[in-house]
């Protein structure tokens, strides 16, 4: 599933862009040297919205400065839901979408923060049902990581958005890839659209290392992902040729030359972007489990042998200097890796703005044979709660942001800062479209925590998987 259907790419605004920045082609595959990355946009209210015609449909409403309440369980990445004008081109953007939404109806989106990891899963629970079960209504709209929040699905304090006015699915601002998973028995509980953008910067992409690339003489990733032979087996071959114990001391780590730096959380995703489904629908919209078959069987070898070698370094296995995530990207910056699979968010960050030699791939195939690069997403989701002031209110809001966010953060985000200060090359930015092609959230990473399925992190874990 494409999640830019629908979407009109900002074509305006990127030749805009290409003209600011005196670039002298917009769609070659050089590199863009210091002088021509990071575009200083300044007035994002003064960018037009795409060109897509569509518009929302909403109804004219007054809700005469209403504080509306939003439960919202991203602490970490909160700068996609709240941000003051700083002349940066996306905190920019989620101002300019908070404000067209507040002038239009009338109201004062009140965003109260929570924690979004598993340490924010008593208070999110607490809150929610405290709202609900109290029967205040505290909390108008809810927000937050699936696979967290669906938590709140089988404590039954959610209300089925298919059932409520103004909210249509259907829209490109909503992402049916996730909602189809995320539909039980025709409810829709929790719903993914573009007001959470982490399903945007949490796709999960391979980094490559550029400068280990040129000197061990490899092939051109770009050029292995367009011949279609971007594959497990390709990736683990790479690794092979340039892991190196630089120090001697016997000990593979973030001090030597690593093939590829990952978590294991994060490469259990790729068992999406080699095609398998841990789960199918059945006639009556409930879900089954696959089951073990041979290609779930060579995944899980596949990545087995991988934990086992010295090319692959677990993040949680570095020692802690920083954090996991920004131990690894200094790693990966300071030359340390050929690969890199983690979030697109990563090239967001500090370590790797500074940095100039990477570039971006997709997650690889399961063998040549697989048609398409597939590339799973942490997906973001958001709800509104069985008891609330006015749920018209609620489903309304809900949906303006969504349509907003598509018109004005999703541009910003994805054509101005993603492709002009976040990659380093048009190789990159050709890569990124690919990358959007196709995405998928599987039902059992959505479901784990409500569901107990451990079976979407144990892959990998033991040679004898079918078991």
């Amino acid at each position: 599933m494409n999640i830019f259907t629908g979407h009109t790419r900002i074509t305006g605004i990127g030749l805009v862009v290409c003209l600011l920045i005196s670039l002298s082609s917009c769609g070659g595959g050089t590199e863009r040297p210091d002088s021509q990355i990071n575009p200083d946009i300044t007035d994002i209210m003064a960018i037009p919205e795409t060109e897509d015609p569509l518009s929302d449909n909403l109804p004219g409403a007054d809700y005469e400065g209403t504080d509306l309440v939003i439960l919202t369980a991203a602490e970490q990445w909160q700068h996609f839901y709240v941000s003051e004008q700083t002349g940066e081109v996306v905190d920019d953007a989620v101002y300019a979408r908070n404000t067209t939404v507040e002038e239009r109806f009338n109201v004062k989106l009140d965003y109260r923060i929570f924690n979004g990891y598993s340490a924010g899963l008593d208070s999110v629970r607490t809150a929610l049902s405290g709202s609900v079960l109290g029967g205040g209504g505290d909390y108008d709209l809810m927000a937050g990581s699936v696979s967290y929040v669906t938590l709140r699905v089988a404590d039954n304090l959610l209300s089925d958005l298919k059932s409520l006015p103004y909210i249509d699915p259907g829209r490109p601002w909503w992402h049916t890839y996730v909602n189809d998973e995320l539909e039980l028995f025709g409810k829709l509980y929790l719903a993914a659209g573009y007001w959470g953008m982490m399903s945007v910067s949490w796709a999960v992409v391979t980094f490559f290392n550029k400068q280990i690339v040129a000197d061990y003489n490899l092939e051109s990733p770009y050029e292995t992902v367009d011949g279609g032979r971007w594959t497990v087996e390709n990736l683990f071959e790479m690794t092979r040729m340039v892991t190196a114990d630089l120090n001697g001391d016997g000990i593979y780590d973030e001090r030597d030359t690593i093939g590829l730096l990952s978590t294991w959380d994060y490469m259990a995703t790729l068992v999406s972007s080699m095609g398998y489904s841990y789960s199918r629908r059945d006639a009556e919209g409930g879900v089954t489990l696959t089951g073990a078959d041979q290609r779930i069987i060579k995944i899980n070898d596949f990545l087995y042998n991988m934990y086992k070698s010295d090319g692959f370094l677990d993040g949680y296995d570095l020692k802690p200097v920083v954090d996991v995530y920004s131990d690894m990207r200094n790693a990966f910056a300071a030359n340390h890796a050929l690969f890199m699979i983690h979030r697109l968010e990563f090239s967001e960050k500090s370590e790797l703005r500074e940095m100039e030699q990477y570039g971006i791939l997709p997650t690889p195939k399961f063998d040549e044979a697989q048609e398409e690069y597939i590339t799973p997403v942490i997906s973001e989701v958001a709800g509104i709660p069985f008891v609330v002031r006015d749920k018209d209110m609620s489903a309304m809001i809900l949906e303006a942001l969504n349509a907003e966010t598509y018109r004005r953060v999703l541009p910003a985000y994805y054509d101005i800062a993603l492709m002009r200060k976040y990659s380093r090359d048009d190789d990159s930015n050709v890569m990124l479209d690919l990358i959007f092609e196709n995405t998928y959230c599987d039902f059992c990473y959505m479901f784990m925590n409500a569901a107990g399925l451990d079976i979407y992190y144990a892959i990998g874990k033991t040679e004898n998987y079918a078991s």
